[in-house]
């Protein structure tokens, strides 16, 4: 009778540990396409600003990128994610990166009091959240971008 219990014990051990991994894995997966994404705006963001692009084509190349940002981040499915810290810290992601690229049609069109509120509001909600995808969940920013993150690090 022991033995069937500690049999029973051990298989539903088994299971539990065989599906808490299956979600690391997930989350892992998640964040590495996370990863790429960010540091692929990273990345593009720098080779706008390097750009000699007349002012029109600058902002609408800049917001074009930030609509795919923000897009990626839309179509993940989150509600799926059981790890409720990270769904969270998505949300809030996917929400800045929304409130960001709504801040850059206001300033391409001049309306400089409704970007800088959007700005203060994005600032709020993304930063905080990159820096907790990368301090607590691994999220690897490239060698190029290392001092961008250190500059949002800095001013949260």
């Amino acid at each position: 009778m022991k033995k069937g219990i500690i049999i029973m014990i051990c298989g539903i051990l088994t299971i539990l540990l065989v599906s808490c991994g299956g979600t690391q894995d997930d989350n892992k997966e998640l964040i590495q396409s996370i990863e790429k994404t960010i540091n692929e705006t990273f990345n593009k963001s720098e080779e706008l600003e390097k750009s000699n692009l007349q002012e029109e084509d600058f902002w609408n190349s800049l917001i074009a990128m930030y609509e795919d940002e923000y897009k990626f981040f839309y179509e993940l499915d989150i509600e799926s994610i059981e790890d409720n810290e990270l769904k969270k810290c998505i949300t809030d992601y996917l929400n800045g990166a929304k409130i960001r690229v709504d801040a850059y049609k206001a300033y391409k069109i001049g309306d400089t009091d409704t970007f800088e509120k959007k700005y203060e509001e994005f600032k709020e909600e993304v930063d905080g959240s990159l820096i907790k995808l990368v301090e607590k969940y691994n999220l690897k920013i490239d060698y190029e971008n290392k001092d961008m993150y250190k500059f949002i690090k800095e001013r949260v």
